[in-house]
């Protein structure tokens, strides 16, 4: 049976439900897989239980602010340990270090919005066409922009699409019979989201009988915290991967505040779990939401989140119709089924 070795940042939670979904998707068991944590950040107990229920083995090697040698060097001997026949890579400094084991097949998978990638992110990207077998892009309109942004560095043949897929069985959506409207977004709170302008437009909104239920950890938790008096707004922190299906099945209204994504995993949670949706309208979003399935705010507009909230709040037959079309969406594209089948066919390419 071939081995599989998924490497994957500590830190992310969205990478480390991707890893887990893809691997769950291998209902057949055709492969053997394993994971390798790297980062900074220590792997949250919950999952390392969960990754160690899902894959055949696990390690965390833990590296030291900015250049760590010795880190890079643990993650090629693992590698060497293991033998793995492909690699799928989301650690985009880890390039070269997973280069140099010509014996697997690499895949390079591309997490960050390309519109927010920094200049040293873009170097990884030109890197990874050079040095991996294959790059998966998680939307067509992703590798449109990889293509006309890297122009004659970018190589064809070996850049994929394969959408996001999640275990859509997992999550459904329970009744609301009490007079309090909750609204919920699952995000990591980092300068990448836009949890700052939804909280101003929920505080303006003075919504009595509404709350807004933000769960997430991160770089701006505390900040965020500090500066919110309004009793109806719940910091949750950062809620178990098997406690997310019972989060979202208690909201009435998702709201995914952001200022791009590449493809967010907690929006597809949150679609299969019948929720209306608000979404900014930034990429990575608009192309697989439209109009006709969510409702759609400028990323920083206070006024225009206020808009949407207020729209969905006091219109339940709005409410309802952007649940059933979550809901049709979800069971159509969003399957881990069908996320794993396309990686076979590249892993078997």
């Amino acid at each position: 049976m071939e081995k599989i070795l998924h490497i994957l940042y500590s830190g992310l939670g969205g990478t480390t439900d991707y890893v887990f979904n893809l691997i769950n998707g291998d209902k057949n068991s055709d492969f053997e897989h394993h994971i390798l944590f790297y980062g900074i950040e220590t792997v949250p107990k919950e999952q390392l239980v969960l990754a160690e229920k899902t894959a055949t083995s696990v390690v965390y090697i833990q590296k030291q602010q900015d250049y760590d040698k010795k880190a890079f060097q643990n993650v090629l001997s693992n590698i060497k340990n293991i033998k793995p026949d492909s690699i799928t890579l989301h650690v985009n400094s880890l390039i070269l270090t997973c280069a140099k084991y010509k014996q697997a097949k690499l895949i390079f998978v591309e997490h960050q919005a390309n519109h927010l990638k920094s200049k040293k992110e873009w170097l990884w990207s030109i890197i990874a066409q050079t040095k991996a077998n294959h790059i998966v892009c998680l939307t067509e309109t992703y590798q449109t922009t990889l293509k006309s942004r890297l122009k004659f560095l970018y190589i064809s043949k070996k850049n994929n699409v394969i959408t996001t897929g999640i275990n859509v069985s997992e999550f459904q959506k329970k009744a609301n019979n009490t007079s309090t409207l909750n609204i919920g977004i699952l995000s990591r709170l980092n300068k990448f989201r836009d949890h700052k302008t939804l909280i101003a437009a929920f505080n303006e909104l003075q919504l009595n009988t509404t709350k807004l239920n933000i769960a997430g950890d991160g770089p701006l938790l505390n900040q965020l915290q500090d500066s919110n008096q309004n009793k109806n707004i719940q910091f949750l922190g950062n809620i178990q991967q098997n406690k997310i299906p019972i989060f979202l099945s208690k909201q009435d209204i998702y709201c995914q505040a952001s200022f791009g994504e590449t493809s967010s995993i907690a929006l597809m949670q949150a679609q299969a779990s019948g929720l209306p949706i608000i979404a900014a309208n930034v990429n990575g979003i608009n192309n697989v939401l439209n109009s006709e399935n969510c409702i759609f705010v400028k990323p920083g507009n206070v006024e225009s989140y206020k808009s949407a909230l207020l729209q969905l709040v006091n219109d339940k037959t709005k409410r309802i119709a952007l649940s059933k079309e979550s809901i049709e969406f979800a069971n159509k594209n969003l399957s881990h089924y069908q996320m794993f089948e396309k990686y076979k066919i590249v892993l078997e390419s």
